[in-house]
């Protein structure tokens, strides 16, 4: 789970824990709901619903405005997973749609790690940990305004002289442009 002021994202497949119980109570109902909503306004498009692995749920805790339900690319594999579809439910009225999603220059999903178990596979949990200390290189870098788009961070970093290159299934380096990632050099 991840809290900001006026925002809380759960992993879909994220467990039950003393952290989540109490949001749960709340993301569940609301999540059904949704569900419910979705299929009496799409049923020909289930194949939409199911895929959604993050709930963003927006507005002032318990009452919220806007629950979104968001699909990662990358998500548990990548350092910068992206938004690639995006349903937006609105409570009040019992309505839900898709929402456009721009395709050059989707929203990033930084701190990726805390709407993922810590247990499972190996790869994953590898992951975890090489993406922490990511995000400890990059200090406060990942709440920049222009950190939050595909394109934006990867001008940021370039602005800095550096660049994220993935090189392989949950491996990921940080390194000055134009370098090799396979140097010996060159550190997760």
């Amino acid at each position: 789970m991840n809290e900001r002021f006026g925002l809380v994202l759960v992993g879909r497949n994220e467990p039950v824990s003393s952290e989540t119980r109490s949001v749960r109570r709340v993301t569940d109902p609301l999540r059904e709901r949704a569900h419910a909503a979705w299929r009496e306004r799409w049923p020909d498009r289930y194949e939409d619903w199911s895929r959604w692995n993050v709930q963003a749920l927006i507005g002032p805790f318990g009452n919220w405005t806007y629950v979104d339900f968001l699909t990662y690319a990358g998500l548990g594999s990548t350092a910068t997973p992206h938004l690639v579809h995006q349903l937006r439910y609105v409570p009040l009225i019992d309505h839900i749609d898709p929402v456009d999603v721009d395709p050059f220059n989707p929203p990033v999903l930084h701190h990726s790690w805390k709407v993922l178990p810590e247990s499972g596979q190996a790869e994953t949990r590898g992951w975890v940990e090489r993406l922490r200390r990511l995000e400890i290189q990059l200090g406060g870098l990942l709440d920049h305004p222009d950190a939050q788009t595909v394109q934006g961070f990867k001008k940021l970093l370039a602005r800095r002289g550096l660049e994220l290159r993935e090189v392989g299934w949950g491996q990921f380096r940080l390194l000055p442009v134009g370098s090799d990632p396979l140097s010996v050099s060159a550190r997760p």
